[in-house]
């Protein structure tokens, strides 16, 4: 599972500089490297997914949410998580485009409601699951 390198359906190569606030992105083939500040300085940005309409999600460890950039304007979108100080690490896009994220402080779930622009959180039952990895499974349709 990549950790810090995606690759979207145009082949454009992406990556997260955690200490750097921003999201870098490399065309292959132009050579070109562009660089996405996040909104929020000293956010801590990591962990990538693309979704089907090719935006790039990803947490933002420090400051308790998740971005999404639009790869065609650079325009970065940033959603507050439910629980203050969730240690947000993973973010996934599954088959059916929806948007999860591992909450590892708050020991959740959490999934995005596009049509209202939150999340909606989910507590794991188990105490101290600390959550820091997940895979989507498209054969499975999740």
């Amino acid at each position: 599972m990549p950790y810090g390198i995606v690759v979207d359906q145009k082949d454009h190569v992406w990556w997260y500089q955690l200490f750097a606030d921003s999201i870098g992105r490399l065309d292959p083939e132009t050579g070109e490297i562009t660089e996405y500040p996040t909104p929020t300085k000293l956010s801590g940005p990591r962990r990538l997914s693309v979704d089907q309409s090719g935006n790039v999600w990803f947490t933002e460890w420090l400051a308790n949410r998740v971005g999404k950039l639009d790869p065609d304007t650079g325009h970065i979108e940033e959603y507050e998580l439910p629980s203050p100080s969730s240690g947000a690490h993973e973010v996934r896009v599954d088959a059916e485009n929806t948007v999860w994220v591992a909450g590892y402080l708050s020991n959740s779930l959490s999934s995005f409601d596009r049509s209202k622009k939150m999340f909606v959180e989910y507590p794991i039952p188990t105490p101290r699951a600390e959550v820091r990895e997940m895979a989507a499974d498209p054969e499975r349709g999740v």
